[in-house]
């Protein structure tokens, strides 16, 4: 397939990235804001006769020289001279969890992001956390001019779209900074020189730094018959308060004091960095994944790095996921998806985010019956997100939910509810925390309090789904977290896959209540379950093989999310809940039969092969394909080699710009790019706790070497 596509290199809490792969467009810096790859043209190659520059085509090939500004009616908007990139043939590229490398003859660029388990900052020392949270990335650049029989000049330069380029002030570094929180550096050597000018032929030609204009990098002299390599730097540093109504700064400025601090580090720590980066390249090789599962995996890992945000509020962590394109704070949406990857990486961060939503953006609602005017009382829920752009949201309120709303931006309130629920229980099952269960017990019990109530106001007939929407709605009805699609997953009341996460969720409550010695409770807890199984069985339709998505209207909508929160009880070690001979077999049987009437085209298999949600929409998500997937590989026993093929493709083709896109129509973004959530893949690799959490161990054992030294 094709290597012309962008991929994040991030730095894990920094909401920073430098963008790169995309032929021809604009990419590189984008930091403390996730909307789009950076509006930078970038310059990696040489020139061996100072005439012609050869670089990778990380740049737009037609922008005019910034001369033309000065020069007023005497100006031109000429291409600069000679700028000619590499054929894309003659271009290799290699693509790994944390390397990514481009190889063209006589010139290599590797750019390393390597990532582990970040320690919770409250006992860690500063050393461990600087180590963690480096807001850079490192790289390597290989000039090769064995073969040559004249000198070569190698580059690597950044043209910035406005003024505000300065030399870095340390003779130790060769370097530059862009408006004080970029820099690009590399340790000062002999041959070795920074470049400043209008475009890149002139900074090249010119005897010293032109710092009036924004083409700048570095320059370094390779004579006939050898080779260089230089380590490159990649760093940010943004102080200060950057978001608002909560003030929070980036946790990373109380461990670097400021951005030639992180220079120095990142660089001292370069071949440390690249040894971690191939680690955790060879460890995704070796898992029994086929090559587009590793692809998937690696691309959005990056991804997830990118959106990351740990910031420091009145004192206290406070973990963010931004939501790609969209910079909402902590979706809730994602946050429970995302789950999967955090508890194998930075468990804390979970219960960090379960916190906040607790402290900040809880709210208690009343309920209304559809089409009535009596309102019930309601119960504990959370909201959509925490704010949008690094403003917080006020307390208790969303930036994305609205009253009046029969679609698109109306409340969630019941899938946010389950939402908590299972984020809880997984981190409780996975890190059996139960001091913190323990001061979160009266959450718990509200929380079953706010599920029952949200079924039905008489007990007497309730079935264990929902039934009433939220007071929040007005005229309006809940959602889903799948907003964007038709009827058969936006509707939350009577929905199949509401109905599968509430019995997931009755699971999990089950679980904590008898983690606190509740048995009578916990007990009422798995009744509601098993209400919510008979109640899905029940719709059961054997004319069309399937359980229609929406319990009413005479909806015959097929969905492949049915079986989704199956993964819940298999992250939980509950083999029985999701055995079709165990406890809930009836349910099992159903959505088997379910999964393999779907599974087929014409219904929710698209002509190239790959998943598509709903029999109704066009529009499909990657990452929850990702997690169905997963519980269809492992429940079903059902593997599409040739699906993972073509997501790859998806990806690669139809995505290429945007790195990591969620929501695709035929092929091709149609909204949520450049988004984190695709890391539900990591699901896909069982063998986590063997080599893969073996060498999260061995990072977390050197962040301990580093707190007892």
């Amino acid at each position: 397939m094709t290597i012309n596509y962008n991929a994040h290199h991030a730095a894990p809490g920094a909401y920073g990235t430098f963008t790169l792969g995309h032929f021809h467009t604009r990419g590189g810096f984008g930091v403390n804001d996730g909307r789009a790859p950076g509006n930078q043209h970038v310059y990696a190659g040489y020139t061996r006769d100072g005439a012609t520059l050869q670089c990778l085509p990380f740049f737009e090939p037609e922008h005019a020289s910034a001369t033309a500004a000065f020069l007023g009616e005497h100006g031109t908007a000429e291409v600069p001279r000679k700028l000619q990139a590499f054929a894309e043939a003659d271009i290799q590229r290699k693509l790994g969890w944390a390397a990514d490398e481009w190889t063209v003859p006589g010139f290599r660029l590797r750019i390393d992001s390597p990532f582990g388990p970040i320690p919770e900052p409250a006992p860690a020392t500063v050393e461990a956390l600087r180590r963690s949270l480096l807001p850079a990335v490192t790289a390597e650049i290989e000039w090769d001019n064995s073969d040559g029989t004249t000198e070569m000049t190698g580059f690597f330069a950044i043209h910035f779209a406005k003024a505000g380029v300065n030399l870095l002030s340390d003779d130790s570094l060769t370097g530059l900074e862009f408006t004080g929180s970029l820099g690009v550096a590399t340790p000062a050597s002999a041959g070795v020189r920074v470049i400043v000018g209008p475009d890149l032929h002139e900074a090249l030609a010119a005897r010293v730094p032109h710092v009036l204009f924004s083409t700048a990098g570095i320059a370094v002299l390779v004579p006939a018959g050898e080779k260089r390599t230089l380590p490159l730097v990649l760093s940010w540093f943004v102080p200060g308060i950057v978001t608002g109504r909560l003030e929070g700064s980036y946790y990373y400025t109380r461990c670097f004091a400021s951005l030639l601090d992180v220079t120095h580090y990142a660089l001292t720590h370069h071949a440390e960095r690249a040894r971690w980066a191939r680690e955790l390249d060879n460890a995704l090789e070796a898992a029994p994944l086929n090559p587009s599962q590793r692809f998937l995996i690696a691309h959005s890992t990056r991804s997830y790095y990118g959106s990351s945000q740990l910031l420091e509020v009145a004192g206290e962590p406070f973990w963010i996921v931004n939501e790609g394109e969209y910079c909402m704070m902590n979706t809730f949406d994602l946050s429970v998806d995302q789950l999967f990857f955090e508890m194998r990486t930075n468990p804390w961060v979970v219960r960090n985010i379960l916190d906040s939503f607790v402290r900040h953006y809880s709210y208690v609602d009343e309920l209304r019956e559809p089409a009535g005017e009596n309102l019930f009382p309601g119960g504990i829920s959370f909201t959509h997100d925490m704010g949008v752009l690094n403003r917080f949201s006020p307390h208790g309120h969303s930036s994305y939910e609205m009253p009046d709303k029969p679609g698109c931006f109306s409340y969630m309130t019941q899938e946010q509810l389950c939402n908590w629920i299972l984020c809880a229980t997984t981190y409780v099952e996975g890190e059996d925390d139960d001091a913190w269960l323990r001061q979160n017990e009266y959450v718990v019990r509200a929380c079953l309090e706010s599920m029952r109530r949200r079924d039905h106001p008489d007990p007497a007939q309730r079935n264990g789904i929902m039934g009433l929407d939220s007071s929040r709605c007005v005229s309006g009805q809940e959602i889903t977290t799948y907003d964007s699609l038709d009827a058969s997953l936006g509707q939350a009341r009577n929905n199949l896959y509401v109905a599968v996460k509430c019995w997931a969720s009755y699971l999990g409550l089950a679980r904590m209540l008898h983690r606190l010695g509740d048995h009578a409770t916990g007990d009422q807890a798995e009744a509601g379950a098993g209400l919510a199984a008979q109640s899905i069985t029940a719709k059961f339709d054997p004319a069309l093989g399937f359980i229609p998505a929406v319990f009413e209207g005479a909806n015959q909508s097929a969905i492949i999310p049915a079986i989704e929160c199956l993964v819940f009880p298999l992250e939980w070690g509950d083999a029985d809940a999701v055995s079709s001979s165990g406890r809930f077999g009836s349910l099992i049987q159903a959505l088997e039969r379910h999964l393999g009437t779907v599974l087929r085209p014409g219904l929710c298999l698209c002509d190239d092969g790959g998943w598509k949600l709903s029999s109704t929409s066009r529009n499909t998500w990657m990452s929850k394909i990702a997690l169905c997937q997963h519980v269809a590989r492992i429940v079903f026993h059902v593997d599409q080699p040739e699906a993972d093929a073509a997501h790859e493709k998806w990806q690669k083709e139809g995505c290429g710009y945007w790195a990591f896109c969620d929501q695709i129509i035929d092929g091709k973004p149609v909204g949520s790019k450049y988004y984190p959530r695709g890391v539900t893949s990591i699901l896909w690799m069982e063998n986590f706790s063997c080599k893969v959490l073996g060498l999260i161990t061995l990072q977390v054992r050197r962040l301990r070497v580093l707190e007892t030294t």
